[in-house]
């Protein structure tokens, strides 16, 4: 049996689109089956039609023919019945007559995608179905198939199949593609005028492509839907639409062509149609100013399709193409953006709320006709920041260098160099900040749940935000804790880290060394003498890295006097004294001092020392006294801290005043002997004939660093914390714990390390523009963590000192919270520490006006913007200071309200100006770091290309909605952006005021700006 010239041998039988042999026509005007492709032999007489065929494929055709032309109304499900055998579901596919042979009838099964974009056919594999068409001469109900002429059917068909088969070729061979487009019909005035059907393929080049014309992709055969596209998405799997922006192929300038694409299976005709429509039409041909391109060629929109697309049978495409034709030419007028009129700042339609500032109440920044100065929030010149749940990240407060990977990849406003040729630079060499004074300023901030953003670093932390604040997860800037120390190191244990600006933690004391004469352990290059303080524990560093100011002391070690040479004899040290224990065994259990905890708006616990016996058998004591906390000894002096309800100096922890500081280091535990045991046993004596058997001494653990200092500015409309910003001083270190097992003092021996004090919290000072109680989630508390380290451990339970509290200071503008609503919130919740309104920690106030660098900064950010037309770019109209019309001297201008009551000038036309010959940015340039007294403002423009429809202007992921590689650097000047590839087709811009300005200076005297417009050309 033939299949469009192929033959297919089934069970012995030949299986294809034609009938089988069988009995010949018409007989007494009854019509009846002749044959069909299952196998099955005539029902000539009305006689039933049986098969059985196991080797059907998943796309099988049945055809059945008969001895008269079929009456097309006549066929459906019920007259020509599939049905699962098992499920009783009945087949996806298409009845319908031939339109080739009026007496042949068929049923092809669906193909169809999945969800995932693979292939899927009406058959399920290795399935078995019944075909039944009734016949009216084996008494069946009906309804049946007729002839034109009214005849039923006579003769029953029963059949089943099974699909152990894959998917048949339909249309034997490799299929293949034609191109078409719609061309302009440049001999009528109506720019609607097509002509259609237009084949791509062959020479001459098609120009003049329609601008609303779609691309048809014609395949000869029923293609696999998976290789063509993704009906989900509407994108294609491999052939892609490209626009070439110079017209010249061999130049690597080719931009996507955004769209959708279509799929359609037509499984009568054996025939498959996808349609490309682009997102915004066919682009112009484009203009052939050299501003645009320079080899006065007309871009091109290039198609290829490449031999990846298969059809069902899984056969590659016969005739890959590539192929390139020229649109038609679109006049276009140059636009000003957002509108004729520029942004007039009337409304907040065209300002990208949440990365921009929000100003008091009543003098909003973006409002009332004009976009004027906020209260702080910063430049936003690192860009947004989003931190995903599971990502940690950790900035370092000395050196910094952004833009980083996980943010916008030049999402930054830098103080670019005028001129700067950005087509000869790649990517990797555009601006970068380096951050090395502690000032991180963003547009917005989002911390997700199960983040952790860190700093470190000897500068304090201050973190702006000009637009939203929402902190779902963690900013970390508390000091480290020390891992577990082995008393059998030379050396103590090294001191933990503070959080930026916070101290370090003491060491802890060193071991004795008699391996080397009299000298002790040598440190370095240094050998340390009997009496020298490394076998204390040290004194952490203070608050604010300040020397040892308020910082926790180490342990001194013990005994005071230890023996200087092991084999005197008796030993030259009578401070060593011995202790009976369990009647059993003769050693020391003298153990040295733990660390004190640092201290901060609180003093730092005393180190506690511990032995199991207090004193030895000749009663001298087995400890040192306490140790000493941090604070209580005096070392506080430099705080200055006011006390709790007095008028809040130290305690606004304002940075300009030196106070915002982080916390103080914990103090390192001292060195001891326990376990140093004397070959004198029985009268645990230090009499005539007494060695010191066994020499067992022990370095001490260290302190743990002090909290990080954190200044965090938000200037948006709104600051959300239910996360949480710990601020905690490290814990003390431990010493290795014992277990059960340990039992003799060998293996005890790297378990008896004095324990370290813990570091004292930090500072944290939050300001923001709407600050209400709620802003601070109440739901599982601690938000804030200020809470000094405990302090550590050791197997015989002696414990360094605690650190102590830090201090929070929270100041809002339109709203304030309010202490009794965020004591609670606050860690510790000691009501020692905290009371009813936190009064020793916690200070509230109004956030007055910065007047100083970075926190007089403060801006707005556009949404992006596009003008209203059908366009491929845009071009970005450059300056023309000679043209006589000053409407068009400048590619961007913008008005600017000067002095009392307020005139208006333009902000680049000397001509219009109040400074006589010089305009405002001539006068103050347009860089805050340039010439005194530098500039009050500064406006940068980003460009960038979308990736498809862009239905809300104001809410766009980078990621997700831009070409890749399309974001530019922010530029001084918009034209700036007509040195990129690909051409943005979207710009925005940015404003950010200075208001360091001294009172009635020049800059003071601006009192806003209105009207900022930028001239394009839509190509």
């Amino acid at each position: 049996m033939n299949v469009l010239g192929r033959s297919l041998t089934l069970s012995g039988l030949l299986l294809g689109l034609a009938a089988c042999s069988g009995g010949g026509g018409s007989s007494g005007g009854t019509m009846f089956i002749e044959t069909c492709t299952l196998g099955c032999g005539s029902g000539q007489g009305g006689t039933q039609v049986s098969c059985q065929f196991n080797q059907a494929a998943v796309n099988q055709e049945i055809a059945v023919f008969f001895s008269e032309p079929v009456d097309p109304s006549s066929i459906s499900s019920a007259s020509f019945q599939i049905i699962d055998v098992t499920s009783g579901a009945s087949p996806n596919g298409t009845r319908f007559l031939d339109p080739n042979n009026s007496r042949k009838v068929l049923f092809r099964p669906s193909v169809t995608f999945q969800g995932d974009g693979s292939i899927s056919f009406g058959f399920d594999q290795d399935a078995t179905y019944r075909v039944l068409l009734p016949g009216t001469s084996q008494g069946d109900p009906g309804p049946f198939i007729e002839s034109v002429s009214g005849g039923r059917n006579s003769s029953r068909l029963s059949c089943d199949i099974r699909t152990s088969q894959p998917a048949v070729d339909l249309v034997p061979g490799a299929p293949t593609v034609q191109i078409f487009v719609k061309k302009a019909n440049l001999a009528t005035p109506d720019v609607n005028d097509f002509i259609p059907d237009v084949l791509v393929t062959g020479s001459p080049v098609v120009t003049d492509v329609w601008r609303g014309s779609d691309i048809k992709f014609v395949f000869n055969d029923l293609m696999n839907p998976a290789t063509l596209a993704n009906p989900a998405t509407g994108d294609a799997a491999f052939v892609t639409v490209e626009v070439d922006l110079d017209g010249d192929l061999s130049t690597a300038d080719r931009t996507p062509l955004f769209g959708s694409y279509v799929v359609q299976l037509d499984p009568v005709v054996l025939r498959t149609t996808m349609t490309f429509t682009p997102l915004n039409g066919i682009p112009s041909s484009g203009s052939l100013d050299p501003l645009v391109n320079d080899n006065g060629l007309p871009r091109k929109v290039v198609i290829t399709v490449p031999n990846n697309l298969q059809d069902v049978a899984m056969n590659p495409l016969a005739n890959p193409i590539t192929a390139s034709v020229v649109p038609e030419f679109v006049p276009i007028a140059p636009v000003t953006l957002p509108d004729a009129d520029g942004e007039n700042f009337t409304n907040s339609a065209n300002q990208d709320v949440s990365h921009s500032a929000a100003g008091r109440t009543d003098l909003p920044m973006w409002a009332n006709g004009r976009l004027t100065r906020a209260w702080g929030g910063g430049r936003g010149r690192l860009g947004e920041l989003i931190l995903r749940t599971g990502t940690t990240l950790t900035f370092d407060t000395d050196s910094q260098t952004f833009p980083l990977d996980l943010m916008g990849p030049h999402d930054l406003i830098t103080n670019e160099t005028p001129g700067v040729d950005y087509n000869a630079l790649d990517t990797t060499d555009w601006p970068t900040i380096t951050v090395t004074d502690g000032v991180f300023e963003f547009t917005n901030l989002l911390i997700e749940a199960g983040a952790t953003l860190r700093f470190t670093g000897s500068q304090p932390v201050r973190l702006f935000v000009r637009g939203t604040a929402n902190v779902l997860g963690l900013i970390d800037i508390s000091g480290v804790s020390p891992a577990q120390h082995n008393s059998m190191d030379s050396l103590g244990g090294i001191g933990g880290t503070g959080g930026p600006n916070g101290g370090r933690g003491g060491d802890g004391g060193t071991r004795y060394d008699f391996n080397a004469g009299n000298s002790m352990l040598t440190v370095g290059a240094v050998d340390l003498m009997p009496g020298v303080e490394a076998v204390d524990g040290g004194i952490g560093q203070g608050v604010g890295q300040n020397a040892q100011l308020a910082s926790g002391f180490g342990g001194q070690h013990w005994p005071i006097a230890t023996p200087i040479d092991r084999n005197l004899n008796p030993p030259a040290n009578m401070d060593l004294h011995i202790s009976l224990i369990d009647f059993t065994d003769c050693y020391s259990v003298q153990s040295g001092r733990p660390g004190g905890g640092g201290a901060y708006a609180t003093n730092g616990g005393a180190g506690v020392p511990m032995s199991p016996v207090a004193l030895s058998d000749d009663g001298f004591p087995n400890t040192p006294g306490p140790g000493q906390g941090g604070g209580a000894a005096g070392n506080n002096t430099g705080l200055n801290i006011e006390a709790p309800g007095s008028p809040p100096m130290v305690r606004r922890l304002a940075f300009e005043s030196g106070n915002l500081r982080g916390g103080s280091g914990g103090g390192g535990g001292g060195a001891g002997v326990f376990g140093t045991s004397l070959n004198n046993i029985f009268s645990c004596g230090l009499g005539a004939g007494s060695l010191v058997e066994n020499w067992r001494d022990h370095s001490g653990a260290s302190g743990g660093g002090g909290g990080g200092g954190m200044q965090f500015v938000s200037g948006g409309p709104s600051l959300s914390l239910s996360g949480r910003i710990d601020a905690g001083g490290g814990d003390g270190g431990s010493g290795i714990p014992a277990v059960p097992s340990d039992v003799d003092q060998i293996t005890l021996r790297t378990k008896r390390a004095m324990p370290g004090g813990g570091g004292s919290g930090g500072a944290i000072r939050i300001q923001a523009v709407n600050f209400p109680d709620s802003a601070l989630s109440t739901t599982l508390p601690p938000r804030l963590d200020i809470s000094g380290g405990t302090g550590g451990m050791n197997s015989h339970a002696a414990r360094g000192g605690d650190g102590g509290a830090g201090l929070v200071r929270l100041e809002g503008l339109n709203t304030s919270p309010t202490a009794a609503a965020v004591a609670s919130l606050l860690a510790p919740t000691d009501v020692a520490i905290v009371g009813t309104n936190a009064q020793n920690v916690l200070s509230v106030g109004s956030w007055g006006f910065p007047r100083l660098r970075p926190e007089s900064y403060t801006s707005a950010m556009s949404c992006w913007m596009r003008p209203n037309v059908s366009f491929f770019q845009l071009v970005f109209v450059p300056d023309s200071p000679g043209n006589p019309d000053p409407a068009l001297r400048y590619g961007w201008d913008m008005n600017v309200l000067y002095g009392s009551p307020a005139q208006t000038y333009s902000y680049r036309d000397p001509a219009n100006s109040p400074f006589a010959g010089q305009s405002f940015e001539q006068r103050f340039g347009n860089q805050f770091d340039g010439p005194a007294p530098g500039a009050y403002i500064i406006v940068r423009f980003q460009g960038a290309r979308a990736a498809g429809d862009l239905t809300d202007l104001c809410n766009v992921d980078p990621a997700l909605q831009l070409v890749p590689g399309s974001l530019t650097p922010w530029v001084t000047n918009a034209s700036d952006l007509n040195q990129f590839s690909p051409q943005p087709n979207l710009i925005r811009f940015a404003v950010t005021f200075d208001f360091a300005a001294t009172i009635g200076s020049e800059q003071a005297q601006i009192q806003g700006i209105t009207g900022l417009k930028i001239r394009v050309q839509p190509d």
